[in-house]
């Protein structure tokens, strides 16, 4: 049930992406894979023309940035040109590096980075448009292809399938089975969180702080987006649950799960699709207003920052190889956040065209509260990937949902 509160159409966004000592970085290897990324997933026909347009939709900056800096495995500062794909800037930008020695960034890696965003961005669109009972199916689907790789899809079934089962079979050979096993566990809650959600969904339900973190830690995919780092290594499972590292990862998920619902929410509120928000909670489970809520959020997400950065210098070390792994996956949880953070204000998919505006003037002025057609209960369950579908727009004015402040 939904607290009313009198409330304001202006919001001011917290300065997170400052607080983030982690860089803005793109894997110089996009331009390599994008192709095949997109012509692998169009080719499931899982998408209508329109949404298979907004798949292929390049992010664009404002003209205030006219170039994106990438790191190269020289060690030197390049320029990526031209326009890419929302999903694969989001997967170059969350894995954009490894520490150098045993592992080098490869564009295999990379193009594994893009295939999952394409898999979480199917998975969004079709659970988002289903009952309940039918995104249980649709989970038990993708549990059944991934653990069964090997075994050809029935015919007529959900193309999440095909989807899901091609995606495993698209991970570099020279990955481990320790990698393998972790994502298909954290790939199973995923999309028995998302599952759960539906149910929520369906019945307007709105969580409290204790109980929503549980479920938006799986929702989120990131537990999936950070085991990626793990496709080459095989750490111990003693040293993989070290309390130290377990904290950290559920850090730089929370931090992913913040990010991505208050830079997410002006959207999402004025669609009707804000109930699975940590905006929405802390409004509804409080009493506050909207502006004390994302506030309440920011300073949420400074807290965990300062924790992470705090443990982050403790990680203990390891005599061997297994010492680089632990180190690189430690900086990959940071790196994924820290594309969340930047991806959000170039993508389009959250303030059009004035991102970097956004991002420099941190003010917005928000529609009035819409409904979606069409879909059960008019909620998605705020995965990483976001819903598809253009930016709102003010029909009298012609302007942007994220209009700046003058």
């Amino acid at each position: 049930m939904r607290v009313t509160v009198a409330d304001t159409t202006e919001i001011k966004l917290p300065h997170l992406e400052d607080l983030w000592k982690w860089p803005r970085l793109v894997n110089a290897h996009l331009p390599e894979i994008e192709r095949e990324c997109l012509e692998w997933s169009a080719s499931f026909g899982a998408f209508d023309a329109e949404t298979q347009r907004l798949v292929h939709e390049k992010g664009k900056l404002s003209k205030s940035s006219t170039v994106i800096y990438t790191v190269l495995e020289a060690h030197e500062e390049g320029i990526l040109t031209g326009k890419r794909s929302i999903l694969d800037l989001l997967a170059a930008m969350c894995y954009a590096r490894m520490p150098r020695g045993t592992y080098k960034v490869s564009p295999e890696f990379v193009r594994t980075g893009c295939d999952l965003m394409h898999l979480f961005f199917m998975f969004d669109e079709h659970s988002d448009r289903a009952s309940p009972e039918e995104v249980w199916e649709q989970a038990a689907i993708q549990v059944d292809a991934i653990y069964s790789p090997s075994k050809p899809r029935p015919r007529g079934e959900w193309v999440g399938g095909e989807f899901t089962r091609q995606f495993f079979l698209r991970i570099p050979q020279s990955a481990t089975e320790t990698f393998k096993q972790r994502f298909r566990d954290t790939w199973v809650d995923y999309v028995k969180s998302v599952a759960q959600q539906a149910e929520h969904r369906s019945h307007s339900r709105i969580l409290d702080l204790e109980s929503y973190f549980p479920l938006r830690r799986n929702t989120s995919g990131a537990p999936s987006t950070i085991a990626l780092y793990e496709m080459y290594m095989d750490i111990p499972g003693e040293i993989r649950r070290h309390p130290l590292i377990l904290e950290l990862e559920e850090l730089a998920v929370d931090l992913i799960v913040i990010a991505n619902d208050i830079l997410s929410y002006y959207k999402e509120q004025a669609v009707g699709d804000d109930e699975h928000n940590i905006i929405t909670v802390i409004m509804n489970q409080f009493g506050l207003g909207r502006q004390q809520a994302i506030d309440k959020a920011g300073e949420l997400s400074a807290a965990k920052m300062d924790r992470f950065e705090h443990l982050y210098c403790r990680v203990p070390r390891w005599v061997g190889p297994v010492d680089l792994d632990v180190q690189t996956l430690v900086d990959g949880m940071a790196q994924c956040v820290s594309g969340v953070l930047h991806w959000s204000y170039e993508s389009q998919r959250y303030f059009g065209t004035r991102g970097l505006d956004v991002k420099q003037t941190r003010r917005l002025r928000l529609l009035p509260r819409r409904k979606i057609d069409g879909s059960h209960g008019g909620q998605q369950h705020g995965q990483l990937v976001p819903k598809p579908g253009p930016v709102p727009v003010d029909e009298d004015s012609m302007v942007l949902v994220a209009n700046i402040v003058e």
